[in-house]
């Protein structure tokens, strides 16, 4: 019996034709794009199929959405499928702060300077800080019809992790174009770290940058304009969350056109977004640890211990590479704490057992560098350093920038950027200073409130307090002492005085620390080094305190919450201290928390 038409109808529709798609770089060359994903979607949104760079399929008659997903960012395209399909398609084009040939906004009035001051300085370090390693910083806006954002912007401060300011941004530090949306601060530093500050909102945000011989660090960060809420006009924003950084050797200076630097942007962009995929060149040479660059052998390497597929050996040889050229990096440490993650039979449990694994891992020991104190660059490695140190206690410094990035509540982006407010120098310019010393009269009060009302933990000290009445029997313990400072430092910014808390100890008396405050009076340009909890985290710390042992709280708050076990236990006793106080018992906070 000859076939009906409707049977006909059937077979057509059942009939598969070719299907394939191409990714083209979005550069115009007209290459295939190998690191960017293809998947294939049908009308009921199921994946018929994917690959890199190109897919051949055979499909029915239909319409079909081609999703291309490169460096964290995403194009979706319909296709009417009625006979044999064979199309390219642009991949999408990434958004970044690095002024690239294969990004979205790579003007030529950003290329030029950024050309130009990656290879020449636009000021002289300070002596304390001149070396060998150029660090250029290029702040700039989308386009140069965003220049406004340059009117009203404070771009901040570049110092050490001791205080020291290389540079607050003034004019007479820079290069810049106003009317082009960017400036440039260019100059050799030492290597080692050193930290990028904003303001956002009131908290400094602040940017661990790390510098190593023979390298340049090129940095570029956006200025952005935000709206605020309701019908608040934009307001510029330093954001430091989205910035590049482009490592080259010395004096090697910025190519747009340099694929290499390209892959690695997109690398770090797809880091930070946790979507799309590492391109296969900067992971697998990572793996194989055929790489002679830093930040794309720390980037390849990053990707591959965030994957579920071991390889000791293989791990063993790229830790030891990264540690010969990255010596002392706190982002190398923190890949061997990631490693240790995967041997849960063989983590150390004290800190005598990590460094015996850190220098089987390195071939050199990291003693001397432990307790760590300065933040890594990425954020993975931060995490990876905060999850140890909710196991080992000593691991992190106290009172560091580190214990600081630790207790932030502030996170985005690839980089290990955190709120820094209770680290930040309280610094004084020359221009600001204070002119007359304050007077004992005005000190005096502040200085005995500040340690006599404590976070209201220490005993509440009556007004009739002598002179002669040491910190220590105001302030009741070592802890309270610990947060009296941050408070003092905190008064004592709003007069424009710095402070220096080292110089303050248990045993001096009220009128000591008056003495010492007007004797410093003078000097500028220093760190006041404080140290406070956040909110967040003493609220967590009530809602568990109990009369139980201390430590085995501290063991499962500080997992709980993501911070060091000793901040944990911190905590707890200002909790436990809190509650004591509430029932009309003295508070007893333990020393050395």
């Amino acid at each position: 019996m000859p076939p009906s038409e409707s049977d006909s109808a059937t077979s057509q529709e059942q009939q598969r034709f070719p299907f394939a798609i191409t990714a083209v770089a979005p550069d115009g060359s007209g290459n295939w794009d190998y690191d960017c994903r293809i998947t294939i979607f049908d009308g009921r949104n199921r994946i018929q199929g994917g690959g890199n760079g190109r897919v051949n399929l055979d499909l029915r008659k239909g319409l079909y959405v081609v999703r291309l997903v490169s460096a964290g960012s995403m194009t979706e395209k319909v296709i009417v499928h009625e006979g044999p399909t064979d199309l390219d398609i642009k991949g999408p084009v990434r958004s970044s702060a690095l002024p690239a040939s294969d990004t979205r906004d790579h003007h030529e009035y950003y290329i030029g300077p950024a050309r130009q001051f990656s290879r020449e300085s636009t000021t002289d370090a300070p002596p304390s800080s001149a070396g060998s390693c150029r660090l250029m910083i290029m702040f700039r806006t989308r386009d140069m019809e965003e220049n406004g954002a340059f009117a009203g912007v404070d771009l901040g401060s570049l110092q050490t992790p001791d205080g020291d300011v290389v540079t607050s941004f003034q004019d007479e530090d820079l290069a810049r174009d106003p009317g082009a949306g960017w400036a440039i601060f260019s100059a050799c530093l030492k290597p080692g770290p050193y930290l990028l500050i904003n303001e956002e909102n009131a908290d400094q945000i602040v940017m661990p940058i790390h510098l190593f011989s023979g390298w340049d660090n090129l940095m570029f960060v956006p200025v952005d304009m935000t709206r605020g809420g309701g019908r608040e006009e934009k307001s510029p924003r330093v954001n430091l969350s989205r910035a590049s950084l482009d490592m080259v050797a010395h004096d090697r200076g910025f190519e747009p056109d340099d694929g290499f630097s390209q892959k690695i942007d997109a690398s770090v962009q797809v880091l930070g977004k946790r979507f799309g995929a590492i391109p296969e060149n900067i992971r697998t040479a990572a793996i194989n640890g055929k790489f002679d660059h830093p930040l794309a052998g720390l980037i390849g390497a990053c990707a591959h211990f965030l994957r579920d597929e071991p390889d000791p050996n293989l791990e063993a040889a790229m830790l030891r590479n990264l540690w010969s050229l990255m010596p002392g990096s706190p982002d190398v440490i923190g890949l061997f704490f990631l490693s240790l993650r995967r041997k849960d039979s063989q983590r150390p449990t004290d800190l005598a057992a990590l460094l015996a694994a850190a220098e089987a891992a390195f071939g050199k020991s990291i003693a001397a560098l432990l307790p760590l104190a300065t933040p890594p660059m990425l954020r993975p490695t931060l995490d990876a350093i905060i999850a140890l140190s909710q196991e080992l206690p000593d691991l992190i410094a106290a009172r560091s920038w580190l214990e600081t990035a630790s207790i932030s509540d502030y996170a985005a982006g690839p980089w290990g950027v955190f709120d820094g407010s209770p680290m930040v120098s309280l610094v004084v310019s020359a221009q600001r200073s204070v002119q007359a010393p304050l007077s004992h009269q005005k000190l005096y009060p502040i200085v005995k409130s500040v340690f006599s009302l404590t976070l209201d933990l220490a005993r509440r000290a009556d007004w009739a307090i002598s002179k002669d009445a040491t910190i220590k029997s105001i302030a009741e313990s070592p802890l309270a002492l610990e947060l009296g400072r941050t408070q003092l430092g905190a008064k004592l910014q709003e007069l424009q005085v710095q402070f220096f808390p080292d110089l303050i100890g248990a045993n001096d008396t009220v009128s000591d620390v008056v003495s010492k405050i007007r004797d410093q009076s003078d000097n500028i340009m220093h760190i006041g080094v404080s140290s406070s909890l956040p909110q967040w985290l003493l609220d967590m710390a009530q809602d568990v305190v109990a009369q139980e042992d201390i430590d085995s709280m501290a063991r499962d708050l500080a997992r709980r919450a993501q911070v060091p076990i000793r901040v944990a236990a911190s905590a707890l006793q200002l909790a436990k201290g809190s509650k004591s106080t509430s029932d009309g018992t003295a508070p007893t906070l333990e020393a050395g928390a």
